[in-house]
C-alpha cells in the first residue's frame, strides 16, 4: 500500500478547513505512506526507544512532537540526543503524558511540565502536554498545563464516548 485510501477524505477535510492533519505512525512503511501528508510527525510514548522508527522519521527532516509517558529520564535523554546526533535540523518538541486510560485528575502530574522544561529547554523548542484525562476535568488539567508552561496540548478526539475502544471514554 503507498496510499493511505482509508485516510484520504479525513486529510481532504482538513485541508479543506485549514488544519494540519496527524496520524501517529508506528513503523518505517507508515512514515513513508504518510509522508506526504504530514507536516510533522509524532513519535508515541510507546516508541521512545524504537531507534529505527526515529530514525526514519528523522530523515524527513521534519518537526517531531514526541510524547515522554513512563519513560525515565535516561531514557527521554537517549531519544533526545539521538536525534540531535543525527543530524536533525528541524524542530523537537516533548509531551508530558500519562499513560492510564482514563487518567485521574489527581495522578496527571501536570508538574512534570515544569521538569521537562527545566531539562529540555535548550535541546527541545517547546513542551506540551498530552491530555488522557476524561471530560470535563481534562479541561483544568490542559489549563493547568499551560499555566505550567505547555505550549502544545493534545487531546483526543471522537465522535461519541461511548463507543468501544481505548481513546472514546476519555476523549473530548
Amino acid at each position: 500500500c503507498t496510499e493511505p485510501t482509508f485516510y484520504l477524505p479525513i486529510i481532504e477535510e482538513c485541508h479543506r478547513i485549514g488544519i494540519q492533519f496527524l496520524t501517529t505512525c508506528f513503523d518505517t512503511e507508515l512514515v513513508n505512506i504518510f509522508d506526504n501528508y504530514l507536516d510533522f510527525y509524532k513519535i508515541s510514548s510507546s516508541d521512545l526507544t524504537n531507534r529505527l522508527l526515529i530514525m526514519s522519521i528523522v530523515e524527513k527532516n521534519k518537526p517531531i512532537i514526541m510524547s515522554c509517558g513512563a519513560s525515565s529520564f535516561k531514557e527521554i535523554d537517549d531519544a533526545v540526543l539521538f536525534i540531535k546526533n543525527s543530524n536533525f535540523t528541524s524542530k523537537l518538541s516533548l509531551l508530558h503524558c500519562v499513560l492510564n486510560y482514563p487518567c485521574k485528575p489527581s495522578d496527571a502530574n501536570i508538574s512534570m511540565i515544569e521538569s521537562l522544561r527545566n531539562r529540555y529547554s535548550e535541546k527541545c523548542e517547546e513542551i506540551g502536554y498530552s491530555c488522557h484525562v476524561p471530560m470535563p476535568d481534562a479541561i483544568d488539567c490542559c489549563l493547568s498545563a499551560v499555566t505550567k508552561g505547555a505550549t502544545i496540548i493534545e487531546k483526543h478526539f471522537t465522535t461519541s464516548r461511548i463507543k468501544q475502544g481505548n481513546d472514546h471514554y476519555h476523549a473530548m
